[in-house]
């Protein structure tokens, strides 16, 4: 890791740079002085950087800097972040406990949003804050473990991993939306961010970062304009669009469940009017480019063996695997106690019959390598995954 400290000329507040791998931050040289470890600090905030460059498929330019009497705790835009002098002191504290300050990160989400595709998926009006909370869930729950000391604290649970706080806090915010009737387009904040926490927790966020990639392919269409209203159905139809096929599933239901105005006709006519069997097969091919070179790292729902009733009623598993389209890698099945080896049944994509009781199997293996990256197994009563 790069790590860098430059001394400036005096200025109105005298500051410090530091320069990590990927964000800068500059503040007062009492505010770094504060830190236990600044090496440490700079080390996390280049990860945070990381996590949502991953998600995104997007590198912006990235400077954390105080900012006098600035009337919030931090704004963002193009290039980075500017907090207020009066609350950096105060996080730097934190850190030296293990705190992890909300603001910031959230913040950085923020910055990952300022190019122009928000346009796209920001829906409805309260999105722009939704997504930035979203980058702010996924590089808390990649970087705030069990088996380390940083944790946040915010909302229910007191000081928690990342993981924890998406479900105590995030999951559960939707409750009181669904069983109100709220229209799709009034809800709040965290509403819209508990809807895709729910998709996430369903799928993985393998998915999410399928979906955030496609705007690009997308982007560059001839008609390939967004809607100019963030209540136009367009962009919500599209939304829905992307995720199902990324995922394999049918979504129109779960977004009905939200009262999002969408329907099996109008995903259809969306998917034909962007082309999106062409963008998603694109979007496929540059996820599995940059899986072969080490920039994902795989959700343990990127392979799912998933059951349900097929024709006749009897029951029977699909397979789900984010990489399907990869070359290098194979997806492999075996029934009950048989192990899953080079020498099981290839998988398909069709389906499997799966009597009651019996367990399906399935694992992911990469060229070259004799242990699977992934593994999973289900049966009738119940779906484990390893």
């Amino acid at each position: 890791m790069v790590h860098t400290v430059v001394a400036e000329a005096a200025t109105p507040i005298q500051t410090e740079t530091r320069k990590g791998q990927y964000v800068t931050a500059r503040f007062r040289p009492d505010d770094w002085k504060i830190l236990k470890d600044a090496k440490e600090y700079m080390g996390f905030l280049d990860q945070c950087y990381e996590t949502m460059a991953e998600l995104t498929g997007y590198q912006p330019p990235m400077e954390l800097r105080g900012y006098e009497k600035l009337g919030a705790w931090g704004t963002a835009g193009m290039d980075g972040i500017n907090i207020d002098w009066t609350c950096i002191p105060i996080f730097m504290n934190d850190f030296n406990t293990g705190k992890v300050e909300f603001g910031f990160v959230h913040e950085m989400g923020h910055v990952f949003d300022a190019r122009d595709f928000p346009r796209w998926y920001i829906t409805p009006g309260c999105g722009g804050e939704t997504f930035g909370n979203i980058k702010l869930s996924y590089a808390l729950e990649r970087l705030l473990l069990k088996e380390n000391r940083y944790r946040i604290e915010f909302g229910p649970g007191g000081r928690q991993t990342g993981y924890d706080f998406n479900n105590n806090f995030y999951l559960n915010s939707g409750k009181k939306y669904l069983a109100s009737e709220t229209v799709w387009d009034k809800m709040g904040v965290d509403d819209l961010h508990s809807f895709h926490m729910t998709l996430i927790r369903k799928l993985g966020w393998d998915v999410y970062k399928k979906w955030f990639r496609a705007y690009y392919k997308i982007e560059v269409q001839k008609d390939g304009r967004a809607p100019s209203g963030v209540n136009d159905p367009i962009r919500i139809n599209l939304v829905c669009a992307l995720l199902s096929i990324f995922s394999g599933e049918n979504l129109v239901p779960d977004f009905q469940q939200w009262r999002f105005p969408v329907t099996d006709k109008s995903v259809l006519e969306v998917s034909k009017r962007y082309e999106l069997k062409d963008v998603c097969a694109a979007t496929d091919k540059q996820y599995a480019d940059e899986y072969n070179a080490g920039k994902i790292r795989l959700d343990p729902l990127a392979l799912q063996a998933r059951v349900k009733q097929g024709d006749g009623g009897k029951d029977q598993a699909t397979i789900f695997c984010i990489l399907r389209s990869n070359p290098s890698v194979v997806v492999r099945y075996s029934m009950n106690s048989t192990p899953v080896t080079a020498t099981s049944k290839v998988d398909s994509g069709l389906p499997i019959p799966l009597p009651t009781g019996n367990v399906l199997n399935a694992a992911v293996f990469v060229f070259g390598k004799p242990q699977p990256i992934l593994t999973t197994s289900t049966t009738l009563e119940s779906k484990t995954k390893k």
